[in-house]
């Protein structure tokens, strides 16, 4: 899929402000990125130690990124997580994208996540015209699945062995789906 697209997205929910990642949202990806039980379920990447410049490089790299989206509070600006769009695995037969969603600690169990990420699937369904959003979560992280099948996601499957965790060893990963309506 062309992700060029993408680029241009922005919009609000109820709470919420959705747009591009930008490099003065690097305050708000540190707390996520330094949180080492953030770092674990995101991927298990190791935590980031200090807003260095190695960690701004990495916030510049994400900014360039059309695929990375800011979750902020409309009411303060605060960062609150990240959304991520990518080409779904294994490739699909009508157009698709795969969401990934990464919380900050403190602004977890609040609805947030959720809201930002319906509001996104709501948008690539109505403005993007994209009938099918896959997500998946691993299959150690119980809550990410839960709030998937609350939003009606609907379990697709398993990979067995889907990916190397760092921590974890070799681990399954749960595949999710939404349809448009």
């Amino acid at each position: 899929m062309d992700h060029a697209s993408l680029a241009g997205i922005a919009f609000e929910t109820e709470r919420l402000r959705i747009r591009r990642l930008r490099e003065e949202d690097a305050t708000g990806l540190f707390a996520m990125m330094s949180d080492p039980e953030t770092c674990a379920d995101d991927g298990g990447y190791a935590p980031t130690a200090a807003m260095d410049q190695e960690f701004m490089k990495t916030v510049a790299e994400m900014a360039q990124d059309p695929d990375r989206f800011s979750i902020l509070l409309k009411e303060t600006g605060e960062m609150v997580g990240t959304l991520h769009l990518m080409d779904p695995i294994p490739e699909r037969a009508v157009p698709a994208l795969e969401i990934g969603y990464c919380m900050a600690p403190a602004h977890r169990m609040q609805g947030y996540g959720s809201e930002a990420v319906l509001g996104m699937v709501a948008h690539l369904h109505g403005e993007m015209k994209i009938p099918l959003v896959t997500a998946g979560a691993f299959d150690f992280n119980i809550r990410s699945q839960r709030m998937l099948e609350k939003m009606g996601f609907v379990r697709e499957g398993v990979t067995k062995c889907a990916f190397a965790h760092p921590q974890r060893g070799i681990v399954d990963m749960v595949n999710y789906v939404h349809m448009a309506p």
